[in-house]
């Protein structure tokens, strides 16, 4: 039998090898990751994003694939980061607390801050320079057992209750206020925040969202007339997305005459006003936000602006469909 010191210390020198080599592939990740991002393979492999390739793909948790994305992006302008994680005076925890503060002109302090500072402090310190991070912003479900995934329609007998948590400006504060006020005014009667919420919410997607917009104007009697005059502001900028990022030649979308209103219309109700894409196991996109309308057939290539050619797709997809077709 191993004496009870000896097998202790034998632990002891086991526990130390393997966090070495934790730290150590903390470091190759982050250098592998940085070339992923350069190289774009996530695109190539069918994800629109790094992140969901990180999770999804290789199989990280949302946490950690956030801080490793964060980190890898940051060290290419503070190269400097990196190599204090890789040498392991470092941890990756501590380096994603600085990563919105860390410049090249400011790095010795927050790289000697993240040395000999716990995490507490790091965060305080942190805080003094971006006040915004003081408050973190958190939406969930009051009752665990209603508790439910984003963007899951559900049916119960009771109404979901939601807690909302948010920092915010003074000035954002005084509007909710003064937007209090009119509620109250109108319905002479005191009203609390969730109703002025839901009132200008309410105003906002009626006057904003492309597909409720598509259903009032397609109502119409005289919707034909009056899609030549009107320009959905929204859905144009989404049809002459950045070129930059999707690969598309500035001449061409200067070239390139906008859609008709009454086309664009009807693709926001047939797509639903959300991304179109399926992945490799048949699972359609959820994201219904920075939409991007994309002709599935080149336009430069002779594809038309008739609705069976034309879809919806998320800026990330958008940018994936253009990187595959390089």
């Amino acid at each position: 039998m191993i004496p009870q010191a000896e097998m202790i210390k034998k632990l002891h020198a086991e526990a130390l090898q393997i966090s070495q080599n934790y730290k150590n592939l903390e470091g190759q990740l982050l250098d592998l990751l940085q070339k992923l991002d350069h190289h774009k393979v996530h695109y190539k492999m069918g994800y629109k994003s790094l992140f969901e390739y990180c999770t999804t793909c290789l199989n990280l948790s949302e946490s950690t694939s956030y801080s490793l994305i964060n980190v890898a992006r940051k060290s290419k302008e503070v190269p400097e980061l990196k190599k204090e994680i890789q040498k392991g005076t470092i941890t990756l925890s501590k380096a994603k607390k600085i990563t919105s503060v860390i410049k090249p002109e400011n790095k010795d302090q927050w790289l000697e801050l993240a040395k000999t500072a716990t995490q507490n402090q790091i965060e305080k310190e942190v805080a003094k320079v971006s006040p915004k991070l003081t408050l973190s912003q958190e939406l969930r479900y009051i009752h665990e057992s209603k508790e439910v995934k984003e963007k899951v329609q559900i049916n119960k007998s009771s109404p979901t209750r939601v807690q909302l948590q948010l920092g915010i400006s003074e000035k954002v504060m005084l509007k909710i206020r003064r937007a209090q006020d009119l509620l109250s005014q109108k319905r002479q009667r005191p009203t609390d925040l969730e109703s002025v919420l839901d009132e200008v919410l309410s105003f906002y997607l009626e006057k904003k969202d492309p597909v409720e917009k598509a259903k009032g104007k397609l109502s119409r009697k005289d919707v034909n007339m009056k899609d030549k005059s009107v320009r959905d502001s929204t859905s144009t900028r989404m049809e002459r997305p950045n070129s930059k990022s999707v690969g598309v030649k500035k001449s061409v979308l200067k070239n390139r005459k906008p859609l008709p209103a009454k086309t664009k219309h009807l693709l926001y109700l047939k797509a639903k006003g959300q991304c179109t894409h399926v992945n490799f196991q048949g699972e359609r996109c959820k994201e219904m936000r920075f939409l991007d309308i994309h002709h599935i057939f080149p336009k430069s290539k002779g594809g038309g602006d008739h609705l069976g050619n034309l879809t919806l797709l998320c800026r990330g997809h958008h940018r994936m469909v253009h990187e595959q077709k390089i």
